[in-house]
């Protein structure tokens, strides 16, 4: 029960971690191709990965639709030419943005 309100609570509050991944994308210095996108086109690419992100902790057996999500997001970038290295970077940072929202939210009790 524990892990489905863990998941209602990141489902819930998508804006404000697509904010914080939108500050760190747009600024770094290893992301300098979604420096300029525009914020509709920055949002379009949040929600892709953020909706498959939540689907893949609500099932188990989602291993082939992530590798197909994965290559068409490859292949949405090869297009757009980006470079790799920022597509790998920006899913990093919404890593890093996912777990700094759960220590804030004081989810889980570490001590």
């Amino acid at each position: 029960m524990e892990f489905l309100n863990f998941i209602e609570l990141i489902e819930n509050s998508e804006n404000y971690i697509y904010l914080r991944w939108k500050d760190k994308v747009t600024t770094d210095i290893k992301t300098p191709t979604y420096h300029n996108l525009r914020e509709e086109v920055l949002k379009v690419r949040f929600t892709r990965v953020f909706n498959n992100f939540l689907n893949w902790l609500r099932e188990k057996d989602i291993e082939i639709k992530l590798e197909r999500l994965f290559y068409n997001i490859g292949r949405d970038r090869l297009f757009d030419k980006f470079p790799l290295s920022e597509v790998t970077a920006s899913l990093d940072f919404l890593r890093t943005v996912l777990h700094n929202f759960i220590i804030e939210k004081s989810f889980w009790d570490y001590s």
